[in-house]
């Protein structure tokens, strides 16, 4: 009998302890179980942290998407030429908008390379070869000659001016050349060495033929000539003059024939 009742009051004891059948589950401090407040907490930090990370990662691609798009506008906003050059043209101010169809902001020219067009009758284009040299000459610079080169010959004629577009390109040295400049291009097509020459503007055009106004015993006379090659400048005379002879310079002067004329050299 007094067996049976310490076992009853052990069991009684351990019941009201909490002792049997509560592992895991008791208040804090009792054999090392863990509150439920504190897992609550737990569980609920755990939310908290990864709603937060998912809410950096979102604005992290918010910020790659806004970094992509500034780059996108950066690019849009540089204007790249295709080509070197100088700026010949500027059109906008910065700050200004610019839209499509506007007119361009800047025009950028490469003035490495220029190019002279001209025209030339149907009897000289026949005799024109691409490739040929030509020495161009620019009233903006007197003196100077460059050396060119005839790239193009026109296959039809210009109904216009009955004129055939030549073109001739050359290198601008120095940058001594400048768009829009004025040209003359002398082509040669043929060479004549030790040729006998006078200026072209001692050449009369008569009825007859070409004369030259000569100085013979102080008066002026007509001599027929005939031409060959020119330059444009000077004109090669084939028959009717000889070397030394004296001639006037300019026969546009109206001189008539036999008159008496003291020379100027």
């Amino acid at each position: 009998m007094r067996h049976d009742r310490r076992v009853r009051a052990l069991l009684l004891l351990l019941i009201a302890t909490g002792g049997v059948g509560t592992a895991g589950c008791g208040r804090a401090g009792e054999g090392g179980a863990v509150p439920r407040q504190r897992v609550d907490a737990a569980d609920t930090a755990l939310r908290s942290a990864t709603a937060q990370r998912a809410l950096a990662a979102a604005s992290l691609a918010q910020a790659e998407a806004s970094h992509r798009r500034s780059r996108e506008v950066r690019s849009d906003a540089t204007i790249a030429a295709p080509a070197d050059g100088v700026v010949v043209e500027r059109n906008y101010d910065a700050g200004s908008l610019v839209g499509p169809g506007d007119r361009p902001v800047f025009v950028v020219a490469d003035l490495t390379t220029l190019r002279l067009q001209a025209g030339v009758s149907e009897l000289e284009a026949g005799r024109l070869r691409v490739g040929m040299p030509a020495r161009i000459t620019v009233q903006a610079r007197p003196g100077d000659t460059f050396e060119g080169q005839v790239t193009t010959i026109a296959p039809e004629v210009d109904a216009r001016n009955r004129h055939f577009a030549v073109e001739v390109r050359t290198r601008n040295r120095d940058g001594a050349l400048l768009s829009g400049m004025y040209g003359v291009a002398r082509i040669p097509l043929e060479r004549a060495d030790a040729a006998l020459a006078v200026p072209l503007a001692a050449v009369l055009a008569r009825r007859d033929g070409q004369v030259v106004l000569r100085l013979h015993d102080g008066a002026v006379q007509d001599v027929p000539v005939t031409l060959g090659l020119t330059d444009g400048t000077r004109v090669q005379i084939l028959t009717g003059l000889t070397a030394g002879d004296i001639i006037v310079a300019d026969a546009r002067v109206d001189i008539p024939g036999g008159a008496s004329v003291n020379p100027v050299f």
